[in-house]
């Protein structure tokens, strides 16, 4: 009988430092917050500001939102690790942001943006007036060159363009989409053509769009990858502006 029991207790002890030894020890990653607050001229909160990750970590949705009217954006229940922001408003100056968001933690990150401000609303007398259709047959004569040229602006949720071109847009009556041959643009307008620009609130992204025609002076740039996600082959960093004729 007692060898019996002696069986059953050795049985007992090899089963449990088998068990033991095939535990796995699991890594619990906590979600983590990251309140973004925005702020620009005289530091007053900047509503409507555009917040988009370029890079986040694996396994993480892309994220993009927009601030409120206390300049803040939230991303709740995200992946900690290091993100890549990109943050504008199409009156402000595009600024880049890297952090870190911590595993269990709310990550507070203040942004302040500069306000846009092309010198002038006036052409500089060195550039070239150039159009669509000659950028088109030509573009790389004009590379690296001081142009102005007249297009349609719009600005959007990601973008912002001077296009050949306005089409009608399917997404809601009235409403318009840029077309045919479209340069990215630097530096925004000057404030006074962009208080003019016509309003399109009702937009896919729920972001308010701009639009209107104007003449842009300014460094045109040809061949590389430019703008949102890399999508346009020209670039224009915007010296002066100005506002033209138009109804839509």
């Amino acid at each position: 009988m007692s060898k019996k029991i002696f069986m059953l207790f050795l049985i007992a002890i090899i089963s449990g430092t088998f068990l033991t030894g095939c535990a796995k020890t699991t890594t619990v990653t906590v979600n983590t917050n990251l309140r973004v607050t925005v702020s620009g001229v005289d530091h007053q909160p900047l509503q409507g500001t555009k917040v988009v990750s370029n890079s986040q970590p694996d396994g993480q949705i892309k994220l993009t939102g927009l601030t409120d009217a206390d300049g803040i954006v939230w991303f709740q229940n995200i992946k900690p690790g290091n993100y890549d922001f990109y943050v504008s408003r199409f009156d402000y100056n595009q600024t880049e942001i890297l952090l870190t968001a911590t595993s269990g933690q709310t990550t507070e990150i203040p942004v302040f943006l500069v306000l846009t401000n092309p010198t002038s609303t006036t052409p500089a007398t060195t550039s070239s007036q150039v159009t669509f259709a000659q950028l088109n047959a030509e573009p790389a004569k004009h590379n690296n060159q001081t142009i102005t040229i007249e297009g349609f602006w719009f600005d959007g949720f990601e973008i912002e363009v001077l296009a050949e071109q306005l089409i009608t847009s399917d997404f809601a009556p009235g409403n318009l989409q840029p077309d045919g041959l479209k340069i990215s643009v630097k530096n925004g307008l000057p404030e006074g053509v962009n208080q003019q620009l016509y309003l399109q609130a009702n937009n896919p992204t729920g972001y308010p769009t701009h639009y209107g025609k104007v003449e842009l002076t300014g460094t045109l740039e040809y061949g590389g990858q430019y703008g949102q996600m890399n999508s346009y082959q020209y670039q224009l960093t915007v010296q002066s502006a100005k506002l033209m004729p138009w109804n839509p």
